[in-house]
This record gives structure tokens, C-alpha cells and sequence, in this order.
């Protein structure tokens, strides 16, 4: 396996070329929605791209570290996923989208979801789609300094809510050992020496609940983590257990410690990057009540370690630290990125970049424009 060679697209956005995006280049089947409170409408979102260039729609393996095109709703309320991606063809590490011109290069299934239960009524809420997007030339694989492109929704709530469970993953079957009042699982946390994942959901109407329960608990992954690494709390909008969280908005998900303090509220809705975004926050426990790596600082940053089979150990301020076997000596690398397979680290003096693993052993160092196998940390 090799990585993409573009990594630096990532680390230095600022020497890429300036290019100017075509708003015109994503193309909603409508603009004018209507949508059920808690409840969800899908969209189609065509692309045309100009011939000879390409933007990635999503990894083809653990060693892509490409920027692909991603969608977001800021709008308080409203949330937005891909349902469905474009068929693309495979480069490399990646699938993307090349283009065609005036033709139609391919289309995005998109679902908007209404979050907090609005009432129906007259009022007319205009939202904002952000497609953080990047582009890049197919013959030389240059890319553009990455774009964020807004189309404007207008969306109305009408109806009422809907109370069918559809996907039929209720949270009795999921597998996961949920807690459901506050107190009890911040007392099993301060045993356990656990950190408390909370969800705070409204499965029985909420449609983005539903999709949640689906595709995500729903997996032996996550019954998997969640039941050996955390205290997993599930907390009703009908519990007022809810009361105790800022939230805005079903569902939300957080990590807090056993004190109570929110370490992260940034946690993905797929498996995948779900269980990604968890990694930091896991703790087997042992009844030892609390530790300090799990005190948050500031912002979503806290101390942690992640221990690899070799002499590369994170600090508590966020930094890295590789310890020579045979001299000792010491050298500091700062994180640059991470994903379920690798953590990604830059040499703070030689500005080196090396790949640690999270699932295998082998690692990998750039050098000369290329990724090559650096230590076997199965060793």
C-alpha cells in the first residue's frame, strides 16, 4: 500500500493555487423545501465540473489524505448528510468525480433533517448549504487551494410528527449497555475510571434519531467500544435527566468526564469516523476513579496518551515525543492529522512527516515526494 502523494494539500493549503469556483458547479433539485417536525427531506445535488478536473468524493483506503467534498448545514436546527454519493471511478487511494464540461459529471443524494421539533407554521427559515469542496487538475494532480460554496434553502414545517419507528434498530436492541439516569452513570464513571458517552436522542419522532440508531448503534463496533470503554448514558427528550446538558437540537452526542465536564461534542454520525473520533476518549477502566488524562484544558483538547509498540508516546499537552533506543535522546513532533488507521506527526525541527499506526504495525516516513515503510512496531 502507498500513500497519496498529495498529502501536503493538507499541511500547506496557503502555496496551493488560487482558483475560482463556479457556484454553478452544484445544482439543487430544488431550493424551496418542506419538511415535517423532526423529520427529513432528500435532495439531489448535481455536479459539472470543468473537463480535465476532478474533486474527491470519498477514500478508496486508509491511506488517502485528500480533502473530499463535504456538506454542512450551520442553520441552528437543520442538519445535513450524503445519503447516497456519485458514482466516481478509483485514483490512487480515493474515488473521484471527474469532469465533463457542460455534461453532468455526476449527483449527490442529500437528506436535511429538521432537529429539534419545530411547530409547523408560516414562518419561512432560510438556510444555508455549505460544500466545502476542493478541486484538483486530472493530468497533473495538482490541486486548488481548497473553496467553501454556499446554496441558500428556503424550508417551511408543516404536518406533524412522525412516529414511526422505520428502521426497526430500536436502542433495547442495539446491544449496547445503555444507563439512562445521569446520576448512575457519572457514579459507575468516578468507579470505573471511564469516561461517560452521552446521547441525548428522540428516536420515536426524530428522523436524524432514527438514522443514528441504524447506522451507527446498530453496529457490533460500536455495541463493542461503547460497552467496554465508556459508561454509555441515553437520555429521552422525555427524561429530564436533559436538563443537565447545553444542547440544542436531537440528537447530540458528547464525551464527558467523570466529573461531568464536556471533553468533546465533536462526533460524527458514521461508523467509521464515529468510532475514530472516540478513540482518544477510550479508558478499559479498573475502578481506579478518574485520571488525570481525562481532565479536559481547553477548547476539546485534554490529556491523553495513545501507546504504540515502539518509542513514540503522546504527552500530556498535546505534543509527541519519540525516545531513541540507543542514545535516548529526545525529539518532538506535533500531530497533524488522524483517521481510524494512522496518526500523522511532523518533526518539529526537520519538519519530517511520519505515519504511526493505530491498527497495524507498519508505519511509513515521507521523504522525496513519496510515503516509504520507516519501523515495524510490531518489533
Amino acid at each position: 500500500m502507498k500513500f497519496l502523494r498529495t498529502l501536503l494539500v493538507f499541511l500547506f493549503v496557503s502555496t496551493l493555487p488560487v482558483m475560482a469556483y463556479s457556484d454553478d458547479a452544484f445544482r439543487l433539485s430544488q431550493d424551496n423545501i418542506t419538511i415535517k417536525p423532526g423529520g427529513e427531506v432528500e435532495l439531489k445535488l448535481d455536479v459539472y465540473l470543468p473537463k480535465n478536473q476532478h474533486l474527491y468524493i470519498k477514500p478508496a483506503s486508509s491511506m488517502s489524505f485528500n480533502i473530499p467534498t463535504s456538506f454542512k448545514i450551520k442553520d441552528q436546527g437543520f442538519a445535513v448528510e450524503v445519503v447516497e454519493y456519485p458514482n466516481g471511478e478509483k485514483k490512487e487511494d480515493d474515488f473521484v468525480l471527474k469532469g465533463r464540461g457542460s455534461t453532468k459529471a455526476g449527483t449527490y443524494t442529500l437528506k436535511i433533517f429538521e432537529t429539534e421539533g419545530k411547530a409547523a407554521g408560516s414562518k419561512t427559515y432560510a438556510l444555508k448549504l455549505e460544500i466545502k469542496t476542493q478541486w484538483c487538475d486530472s493530468k497533473t494532480n495538482v490541486c486548488f487551494r481548497p473553496n467553501k460554496i454556499v446554496k441558500k434553502l428556503s424550508a417551511k414545517i408543516t404536518g406533524s410528527k412522525d412516529t414511526a419507528m422505520r428502521f426497526g434498530a430500536s436502542a433495547e436492541r442495539s446491544g449496547i449497555n445503555w444507563v439512562t439516569s445521569y446520576n448512575s452513570a457519572f457514579q459507575q464513571a468516578k468507579q470505573s475510571g471511564q469516561n461517560v458517552f452521552v446521547v441525548i436522542t428522540a428516536p420515536t419522532w426524530c428522523g436524524y434519531c432514527k438514522m443514528l440508531e441504524r447506522d451507527v448503534f446498530a453496529k457490533d463496533s460500536v455495541h463493542s467500544v461503547l460497552n467496554s470503554k465508556f459508561v454509555a448514558l441515553r437520555i429521552l427528550d422525555s427524561n429530564p435527566d436533559k436538563s443537565k446538558f447545553n444542547f440544542r437540537g436531537y440528537p447530540t452526542m458528547m464525551v464527558a468526564n467523570s466529573s461531568g465536564q464536556i471533553l468533546t461534542q465533536s462526533i460524527p454520525r458514521r461508523e467509521d469516523s464515529f468510532l475514530t473520533a472516540l478513540k482518544k476518549y477510550e479508558t478499559s477502566g479498573g475502578g481506579n476513579g478518574g485520571s488525570e488524562d481525562n481532565k479536559p484544558l481547553s477548547g476539546e483538547s485534554y490529556n491523553y496518551s495513545i501507546k504504540v509498540n515502539g518509542t513514540f508516546k503522546r504527552t500530556a499537552d498535546g505534543q509527541w515525543i519519540e525516545t531513541k533506543e540507543t542514545t535516548g535522546e529526545k525529539v518532538s513532533y506535533k500531530e497533524v492529522r488522524r483517521d481510524s488507521n494512522y496518526i500523522v506527526i511532523q518533526n518539529v525541527s526537520t519538519k519530517t512527516f511520519l505515519a504511526l499506526p493505530v491498527r497495524s504495525s507498519k508505519g511509513f516516513i515521507y521523504e522525496n515526494g513519496k510515503w516509504k515503510p520507516y519501523l515495524d512496531f510490531s518489533k
